[in-house]
């Protein structure tokens, strides 16, 4: 009986430490606060009048296949996954790119006519590599030939949504995701300030 009471005893003690530290607010991950303050963020940018543009497959292109290429998605319809509003799919680019174009690419062209000034990128970097976009680039672009810089990021972004707001009044036809390598990302938003 002594024997019993003791492992019942131990079963308890360790099923109450358990579930202290699954309760505890210090256990609780750093994206999920910032998940949380992004989503404070963007209402923010949305009550002083920024809209995301309305971006469909045909608008996107990539020069990349995707990692270990499921049921043989194309370069097209792998850039989707970048902008299908699914956090199950992933723009995750396999390294081998078209001739003749360097870096890894996804890009949206808005259409002649159709040029918008981004003043906000939101994006959702990969959960469990989001070090992988440490060192791209959102770029922008009038002809698709030629790239202006809109946003480097520098370092390891935080995972969840990170809402960067940016300093461009110049309407370009063609935005893009550039990296050199890797550039793992789950989710890319344009914005305008309408």
């Amino acid at each position: 009986m002594k024997n019993r009471l003791v492992v019942f005893c131990t079963i308890a003690a360790l099923t109450m430490f358990i579930m202290a530290c699954i309760t505890t607010p210090a256990s609780t991950p750093a994206a999920s606060v910032q998940a949380v303050d992004t989503n404070a963020a963007l209402q923010e940018f949305i009550d002083e009048g920024f809209q995301a543009i309305s971006i469909n497959r045909s608008m996107v292109s990539s020069n990349v296949l995707p990692w270990e290429n499921p049921v043989g998605v194309g370069t097209d319809a792998h850039a989707w996954f970048a902008f299908d509003g699914s956090t199950d799919t992933i723009w995750d680019p396999y390294g081998d790119v078209d001739p003749g174009t360097s870096g890894l690419w996804v890009l949206v062209d808005l259409g002649e006519g159709n040029e918008q000034a981004v003043s906000l990128i939101r994006f959702m970097p990969r959960g469990h590599l989001p070090e992988r976009m440490s060192g791209a680039v959102f770029q922008g672009s009038v002809d698709g030939q030629t790239w202006v810089d809109l946003y480097n990021i520098t370092s390891t972004p935080p995972i969840g949504w990170n809402n960067i707001a940016i300093d461009n009044d110049t309407p370009y036809r063609f935005y893009r995701y550039y990296a050199e390598i890797a550039g793992d990302v789950v989710l890319i938003e344009y914005w305008v300030q309408g």
